[in-house]
């Protein structure tokens, strides 16, 4: 009986000592002593203007777009309403 649970607690004590120290790990950096909060809050600043910038400029693509709809729906109205030459 012994041996059976001095063979469970060595089994599970490496593995035990893996999990608490993971737990600190995890712990540290959520109070941010591992990682500084400021730094953490500067990756998601950068982050957020990175997402915003891609924004700004995919609704800039999307305005020349429309302009350059607008164009070519104006030459075809112009090309439908030119009188055609006799071939």
């Amino acid at each position: 009986m012994t041996a059976g649970i001095a063979a469970t607690f060595g089994a599970a004590g490496p593995w035990a000592a893996f999990l608490g120290l993971a737990l600190l790990v995890v712990w540290l950096v959520f109070t941010g002593r591992l990682v500084p909060r400021r730094v953490h809050e500067q990756a998601i600043t950068a982050e957020r203007q990175r997402g915003d910038d891609f924004r700004d400029a995919h609704r800039a693509v999307l305005a020349r777009c429309e302009v350059q709809d607008r164009q070519l729906d104006e030459i075809l109205t112009f090309v439908r309403q030119a009188p055609r030459e006799a071939a």
